[in-house]
């Protein structure tokens, strides 16, 4: 299997099986749940679709969305998947994160829904933007190390990556077509990275 064209081994990443190795729940009702799996997710071939992509040498992130055939059940996903390019000009995976493509969270006022990884040394993070209305036109995440990173939205999606160091926490800034900022929120309030100690 060659290895040299990205997407395809995104590919075959995807249609590969699926095995859970464990799971965790929110505290309380509802919300999100993580799980951790091997292999791949089950995905049906003719059902993926690449929506975006962002770049830098040696590193690139896609937004995708499938159906996943994973644990008997016909799913839609989407998922942001990191490629990695090694010495010798092939890519493989190195993480992706994501989840149901279903129904995004419902939000009073404009949200960007991310996922992501990577942190602090390789950071990649993307996801929907709700706008309610409001035409939002570009996002931005703003680091606790001061990083500023930014994207268009397309097709209502926003990818980010970057080899510099990301610190939390992160916030997301969504800007209108006007330039003025409609909402500001925390992007990832869930998350509680401590870095090692020295």
């Amino acid at each position: 299997m060659s290895n040299s064209d990205p997407k395809q081994v995104i590919v075959d990443w995807l249609i590969r099986p699926s095995v859970l190795i464990s799971e965790s729940k929110a505290l309380g009702e509802g919300g999100w749940r993580g799980q951790i799996r091997q292999g791949g997710h089950d995905a049906d071939p003719a059902t993926i679709r690449f929506l975006k992509e962002r770049s830098i040498p040696g590193r690139q992130i896609h937004s995708v969305v499938f159906e996943s055939l994973m644990d008997g059940r016909r799913l839609k996903m989407q998922q942001i998947i990191q490629v990695i390019q090694n010495d010798n000009g092939g890519w493989h995976t190195r993480g992706g994160a994501g989840g149901g493509a279903e129904d995004g969270p419902i939000r009073e006022h404009p949200w960007v829904n991310l996922a992501g990884g990577g942190w602090p040394d390789d950071f990649y993070m993307g996801g929907p933007v709700i706008d309610n209305g409001l035409d939002i036109a570009v996002v931005r995440l703003v680091t606790g190390n001061g990083l500023t990173i930014e994207d268009t939205v397309d097709d209502g999606f926003v990818l980010f990556l970057t080899n510099r160091k990301v610190e939390l926490p992160i916030f997301s800034e969504l800007y209108d077509r006007a330039g003025g900022l409609a909402a500001r929120h925390e992007a990832v309030p869930e998350l509680r990275y401590e870095p090692p100690s020295a």
